[in-house]
This record gives structure tokens, C-alpha cells and sequence, in this order.
């Protein structure tokens, strides 16, 4: 294995293409370890390795949901993850990777996994990766769903290698570079997510009629665009690859 040495730091916001970027990276950083376990144990890692945590789950009070078992499940998984001043602490500190997805397609994914739940932290997590991270000099990001080719791919690769400190010349990592290129296969699939089909039709009339009440997440993101959707095309994304919202 072509094992680069040190730390990578994987900060994510929730269904984003998470572990498509953690796998690419074990190539090089073989451990993966949650970062907050390091830094609430303030235990030091076996390097090389993949440090990573999801971006918190924030509450908004002035978005008014019920308080009902769901909603409390879920400000219990507050304390899972990094608070935002931590991550931002940890990505001054090491090398960072991002991936990045439709904030729309993140937002189905949670609903066919966690239907029970409220999905407006995600639409929040990419306001913090716009505002906090865009222009950060440890940070690359790694849009997951763009449509590109396999030329393109390959460079985006390149990219994430070099940026943590790997050698996209050694034949080894070329080898290893040309096979992600290739294959570009999503991890962690979401079985039975009949919100997928109607997201790849365009069809948000039918979008919107499935998420119910929680249509209320697709017109929060609607209402942080013009934060979010300049950070989005200064990735790559065009008006017709988040032409939902």
C-alpha cells in the first residue's frame, strides 16, 4: 500500500458522498478513526490515518417543528458529532478533503434512510461550507455527483493526492488513481429510494408531494441559495445540475 504519512481530515456534512472519499483515501491513510473520539478522549491516533466527523446536527429554533419523539431522537445525536469551532480548529490544523453533493439529493437520501426525522441541518451544513470553508487553504473539495468524464475525474484525484501529500506519479498511486477514475461507484447506496428516480426526472411537483410536510427543507434550501449556489458553481455545478430548487 502507498501509505502517506500523517493525518487527513474528512469533515462532511451528512449523505454527501462521505465514503466514496474516506474508501479513495484508505488507499494512502489506511485508519479511519472519528474525530471526535480523538478529541474528547484527547488520545493521539496511529498514523497514517483518516480523521472524520459529519458536521453537527444544529438546532434552529426559529424553524418551529414538533417536539415529538423524532425530534428529540434527533437533538440527541447532537453530541455524536464535532461542534463547527472544533472542525474549523481541526481543518486549520491538518489537511482537509469535502465532499460535496446536490444539497437536494443529500436532503431524499436522509428522507428514504431516516423518513421519522427533520432534515434541515443539511441545508445548514452547506451554508457553513460556503461561508466558513469556501476559500480555506487546507480544504479541497470533491463534488461527488458532478457528470464529469473519466479525464476529469482523474485530475480531481490528482488534486485530493496532492493536496494531502501523496506522489500521483508513483505507479502504484497512478494505478490506484486510474481504477477510481473508472469505476467513480457511490459507497453506502440507499436501497429502495423511489425519491432517486423522481429527483433524476426533475419531477419536484412529485418531490414535494412524497416529502409531505417536510417540504418545508426544500424551501429552507431554496431560501439559503444565494449563499449556497455561488459555492456551488465555483465547483463546477450548473444551473441544470441543481436545477431543483
Amino acid at each position: 500500500m502507498a501509505t502517506v504519512p500523517g493525518i487527513v481530515f474528512v469533515p462532511s456534512v451528512q449523505h454527501t458522498g462521505t465514503w466514496f472519499i474516506i474508501r479513495f483515501l484508505q488507499n494512502f491513510f489506511p485508519s479511519v478513526i472519528e474525530a471526535d473520539k480523538v478529541w474528547k478522549h484527547k488520545t493521539l491516533p496511529e498514523l497514517p490515518c483518516i480523521l472524520h466527523s459529519h458536521f453537527p446536527i444544529i438546532h434552529r429554533p426559529e424553524i418551529q417543528i414538533d417536539m415529538d419523539w423524532w425530534s428529540r431522537r434527533q437533538m440527541a445525536l447532537k453530541d455524536r458529532f464535532l461542534d463547527l469551532r472544533t472542525i474549523e480548529l481541526l481543518v486549520g490544523m491538518f489537511k482537509t478533503i469535502i465532499p460535496v453533493r446536490d444539497p437536494l439529493a443529500a436532503i431524499l437520501t436522509r428522507e428514504t434512510r431516516e423518513p421519522q426525522l427533520r432534515h434541515f441541518f443539511i441545508v445548514d451544513g452547506f451554508v457553513e461550507l460556503a461561508q466558513r470553508f469556501r476559500h480555506h487553504p487546507n480544504v479541497v473539495f470533491l463534488p461527488v455527483d458532478l457528470p464529469w468524464d473519466e479525464q476529469k475525474r482523474r485530475k480531481m484525484l490528482i488534486k485530493v493526492l496532492k493536496h494531502v501529500g501523496g506522489h500521483p506519479n508513483n505507479e502504484e498511486n497512478k494505478e490506484i488513481i486510474d481504477k477510481w477514475a473508472i469505476d467513480w461507484r457511490p459507497e453506502n447506496k440507499t436501497p429502495g429510494n423511489q425519491l432517486k428516480e423522481f429527483y433524476q426526472q426533475g419531477d419536484i411537483d412529485k418531490i414535494l408531494y412524497y416529502l409531505g410536510p417536510k417540504r418545508a427543507e426544500v424551501k429552507y434550501l431554496s431560501n439559503m441559495a444565494a449563499i449556497i449556489h455561488p459555492f456551488l458553481v465555483d465547483l463546477g455545478y450548473t444551473k441544470g445540475d441543481i436545477n431543483l430548487w
